[in-house]
This record gives C-alpha cells, structure tokens and sequence, in this order.
C-alpha cells in the first residue's frame, strides 16, 4: 500500500519506495487503501509537529472526514481527552457510531463556532493543548488553544487573516501542504505506527461512510466524447483531407477499428503514412471501395465493417460540389450532387437501423451553404439540407443524429488555396482542422440534431478600407497580373464563367454603382475598367461613406 500524487486510480502507477508499505496479512486490500493518504498526515501533524502525549486535550476538526477519523485513532492511543466537530447530524451519528467513547458534549459544530463555547465550557476556561485542523476554511479558533497549546493545520500552510490569530504567546503553529522534503519522516511514523498497532483501517462495511467528501463544493461535470476500442468506425469520405484528420482524431480517442470509404480505394502519398501510423498504434484500418450511393452497396459496407465488432459510429463526409448559376444548373448536376450527400445518408439511415443496433453516433458533414446559401451551389446546399431532414427524423425515431453545418475549412478541403489570401465565404473565415475537431468533442455529447461551427469575420464601422476594384475583379477572374494579358481582351474571352460572372457584376454594382446586363460584363474590359478608376485602382465614389439610400444608378455603355 502507498501514495502516489494526483491519485492512484489506474491500471499503472510509479510509486516513490518511500511512500510504501507492506500490506499487513489480516488486511484486505480495500482496508489497505483507506491507510497510507490519512494516516500519513494524521501522524505528521498529531505526532510529528503536535507531539501528542498522555491524557492532553486535543481538538480534532471534522472528526468525520478521513484524516479526522486517523487522528481521533491516534488520539485514543496516547489516551488524550478528545474533542471533535461535525457539521451535520449524519457526521455526528457516523462519529458516535465508530468512536463511541466520545461523549455528545464534546462534539461541536466548526461552521457555527459552537466547539468553542464547548471546549472552553468543558475545560474550565483553559482550552485544550493541541487542535488539528485539515480544512483551512473551517473556524479553528486559536482561542481554545491554552498557553503553550499547538493549532496545526493540515494542508495549507497559509493561514487566515485577522488579529484573532496569536492571542496568546507560546503558540506553536505546523503546516502540511506536501510530501516533498518530509518522505522519509512520513516513511518512518507510517512503519512505526504499524508495529506499535496504532493504525485501525476502516473496516468494508464502513468504508462508503468514512471515507467523507473533503470538500463541500460541488464538482460540474462535462461531458466528453470516447470512443470504444471493441466497437468499429465507419467514415465515408474517409482519404479526404479532413477524413485522414476525423480518423485520427477518433484513434487518439480510443477508437482502434476503421472502415475508411473511398470511391477509388487508392491508398498513397499521405494517406498511406497516416494508415501505417495508425496501425502502429494497433488499429485495424479497412479501405472499402463499396458503393454506398446504392441500396446494394451499403449493405455489404456495414454488414463487412461489422465483422471487425458492432458499429458504434457512422461519419459522412462524402461531398461533391459544382458551382454553376442557377439558370446554368440540369438535372444531372442536381442527381449528380443528391448522389453522395442525400442518397448515401438515406441508405445509411435505413439499414443501419437493421444492421446497427449497437449505433452510438450517426453523423452527417453539412455546410453553411444550407443554412444561408451560395451563389452556383444551389445542388449542393439542397442535398445537405435533405441530409439534415434525415437526421431531425433519426432524432424523432429516438435515434443517433447529428448534422454538423461547418463554414470554410482550411488547411484541408477545397478552401486551404484560399487561406493565405484571407479570402472569406459566406462572411466566414476559415476555421482550422483543430478547432474544428474541438468543436466536434462537444456536438458529439449534446442533443441538438443540427448544430454549426463556423468563424464570424467582424468589421468595425467607419474602419472599411476602400476595395481594390482592379485587383478585385482580377482575382475573381484568377489572373495573376495584367501583365500577361490584353487589357483590351473581353472577360468572357479571359475565361469569365457563370459563377465569376455573378462576382465581377456584384462588384461592380457594390462598389461603383455600375449596373451592368450578363452580356455587358461579359464584353466588358480591364482597359475600360482603369478609365473608371483611379490610378490606385479605388473607385471615384467611396462607398463605404454613403449612405445606401441616397445611391443612383449609373450605366455605362460598352
């Protein structure tokens, strides 16, 4: 039996050899653990520093916590006139229960300062010769001490303010905060105490009762996310750059079984260094390459991720994104969008409830472009938001449901091109893959079927730096620099495409008040542009100055 710091509730402790003893043969390991902690201190503060003699007076505070009950032990062995404190009718029965011989006269409260009209009562007005306190918050009250009387204090070794403190001379205060420094001499009164038979542990039936919060404070909970080590993951899109992070976040929490679901199955370059890692660790990893857009498919995905053990947790991560305005969009991008997004989740949503009944986490990746749209993704957005229907109905049914709306991504995805230029989507920076994986901790323990994580881009009023427009529409467009174009090309023979057309006639209009038809920006120049503009490519009006409903429209012919 021994201590160990910070607890010894693991499978794996170090122990210091001076912080050990041999378990007596009448003791059953349950009464060894109740011993070493309590009576270390116990010893140190009513031996060591007190030095407790025969028929003295000592005041034990707490008499119900741990460390009270070994000090009221030791109290009786060296034959002292005990006194001792409780602070609810529970703590006074359990100390009449245990130490009988105490009689109620000498118990007092701490918190209402009742033990010390007790003790002086009692004493005569002399008070008593040593008082162990372990809780630095209760009212010792060196008041009761008498002249040469030692306080000690258990546990801090700062004491409490105020001119009550040293009423009298001859006091001798102790401290106890730690066991650095002093192993040796608590190694030395534990053994000794051992031999002498100074020691009672608790007995089992007991021990639920002596072994007394230490606190009264109470402790909030949070939640956290674990994964189960015997139970299989499944993550669909799971080679994808925010997959590989998903997968080994969910390893670093425990999770040893994966089925990584990939439209090719081809395992290289990082993903190939992140599988072995994996492996290492003791992971079983799966590349499966079955179709999940079909009924078929699915099917043999979990009934094949559930011979590595029971699905505890089902990811899609699968997206296809085509942007096109919407006069541009044909059924066959819709299908093409509903295919990865709405139909894997439909298919995953019904026969996980046949093959999954062990399914902890159902959870679909959504993104901001349902809850607020996006110019040309019109596909993509709907298909997210059926995937959220689904999962609103798997939380009716009393299922697992989850579908996480998450703005721009960086450092992976198909917005980590757009990070060094601080560019924004939706008013939304890019959130990094850490935060992300942050946020997932605390969406996977809450009840909520729709939940979103993005970054907010704030602006201060009156701070709004003039645009750029040049540079802007030049950017939209993807050209480096002028200087490798004909200023006097059009923008559809630049490579203006449906989506950047919106872009550059938003710009315009926002920023110059230029209102111009499709056909007008699509044959409009950059040289035309610069005769609108200053050298410094910020527009004649600033707009950030104006009030909106005082702007006109102005049209320029091309």
């Amino acid at each position: 039996m021994g201590i160990v710091p910070n607890g010894a509730l693991s499978t794996l402790v170090s122990a210091d050899s001076l912080l050990l003893w041999e378990l007596p043969d009448a003791w059953s390991f349950e009464e060894g653990a109740s011993v070493p902690l309590a009576y270390a201190m116990a010893l140190y503060g009513v031996v060591h520093l007190a030095k407790a003699s025969r028929g003295e007076r000592i005041l034990i505070h707490s008499g119900a916590s741990q460390i009270g009950h070994a000090a009221i032990h030791l109290a009786r062995h060296y034959k002292c006139d005990i006194f001792t404190t409780a602070d609810s009718k529970r703590e006074r029965q359990l100390i009449k229960a245990t130490f009988p011989e105490i009689p109620d006269s000498h118990i007092g409260g701490s918190r209402d300062g009742s033990f010390e009209t007790v003790v002086l009562r009692h004493t005569l007005g002399r008070g008593v010769d040593i008082i162990i306190d372990a809780f630095p918050d209760h009212n010792t009250s060196p008041r009761c001490l008498t002249r040469k009387g030692r306080l000690i204090k258990l546990g801090k070794r700062d004491f409490p303010d105020g001119g009550g403190l040293f009423p009298c001379q001859g006091q001798t205060f102790g401290a106890f905060s730690n066991f650095n420094g002093m192993k040796a001499v608590l190694h030395t009164l534990v053994s000794n105490a051992l031999v002498k038979g100074m020691i009672k542990p608790y007995s089992p039936p007991d021990e639920n009762q002596a072994v007394i919060k230490m606190g009264e404070k109470p402790i909030a909970g949070f939640p956290r996310f674990w994964c189960d080590s015997q139970m299989t993951y499944v993550i669909v899109g799971g080679l994808g750059g925010f997959g590989l992070e998903l997968v080994d976040w969910l390893a670093l929490k425990g999770g040893r079984k994966f089925v990584l679901v990939s439209r090719t199955g081809a395992v290289k370059g990082y993903a190939a260094f992140r599988i072995k890692l994996w492996r290492s660790y003791g992971a079983v990893v799966r590349v499966a390459t079955d179709k999940a857009t079909c009924r078929e498919g699915c099917e043999s995905l979990l009934r094949n991720a559930a011979t590595l053990g029971p699905i505890a947790g089902i990811f899609n991560l699968a997206s296809i994104v085509t942007d096109h305005c919407f006069e541009d969009q044909t059924e066959g991008r819709f299908l093409t969008a509903f295919s990865v997004k709405a139909r894997i989740t439909h298919n995953l949503d019904v026969l996980s409830r046949e093959l999954c009944p062990s399914l902890r986490h159902f959870v679909v990746f959504s993104s901001l472009v349902c809850g607020r749209g996006n110019i040309g993704q019109a596909p993509y957005g709907m298909a997210n938001s059926i995937a959220e229907r689904i999962c609103e109905a798997r939380k009716r049914d009393g299922l697992p449901g989850l579908a996480i709306q998450w703005g721009p991504i960086g450092e992976v995805g198909t917005e980590v091109g757009k990070q060094d230029r601080g560019e924004q989507v939706l008013g939304a920076l890019q959130q990094g893959v850490t935060s992300c994986l942050s946020c997932l901790d605390q969406f996977l323990v809450q009840s909520a079927p729709i939940v979103s994580s993005t970054i907010i881009s704030t602006k201060c009023k009156g701070m709004v730096e003039p645009v750029n427009i040049v540079t802007a529409i030049r950017d939209i467009l993807g050209i480096t620099s002028l200087k490798t174009i004909n200023e006097h090309a059009n923008m559809a023979e630049l490579g203006m495409d449906s989506i950047s057309l919106v872009q550059v006639k938003q710009v315009l209009e926002r920023e110059m008040e230029l209102y111009l038809t499709a056909q007008e920006v699509r044959e409009f120049t950059f040289a035309q542009l610069k005769s609108l503009v200053p050298e410094n490519g910020t527009p004649i009006q600033n707009l950030c100055s104006e009030d909106t409903t005082t702007r006109k429209e102005r049209r320029v012919t091309v």
